[in-house]
């Protein structure tokens, strides 16, 4: 939903000989509600994140779990429009941390027997 591309960030090369152009600061947010079937319940939910790129970007993630319900928040927000090839791995580094963030793993028990 943020554009990490799952497991394959936009910034999967090692190096940068040219400026990364982001077009414009930006900021995107989402949230979405899990309603869960009768006899689930959340045993492990991810943690909470927050990833900062200083005075560049930052990525948070938040779950909240209810009864019955998981509520996920994310937000990134990057507040520069050009990346210069120098600052190229801290920008890769971030995104790569992003990605990563964006793999963690919800896990439902039930209370029903098998």
């Amino acid at each position: 939903m943020l554009e990490t591309r799952g497991a394959h960030p936009f910034v999967d090369q090692e190096t940068r000989l040219e400026p990364v152009d982001m077009h414009y600061a930006d900021l995107v947010s989402d949230q979405i509600v899990y309603h869960l079937p009768a006899g689930f319940s959340v045993e492990g939910a991810p943690q909470d994140t927050k990833i900062s790129w200083p005075d560049h970007a930052v990525f948070v993630t938040k779950a909240v779990t209810a009864p019955g319900q998981i509520t996920f928040a994310r937000m990134i927000a990057h507040s520069f429009t050009l990346a210069k090839p120098e600052e190229y791995q801290n920008l890769r580094g971030f995104y790569q941390k992003v990605a990563a963030a964006d793999q963690a793993q919800l896990v439902l028990t039930s209370a029903l027997s098998h």
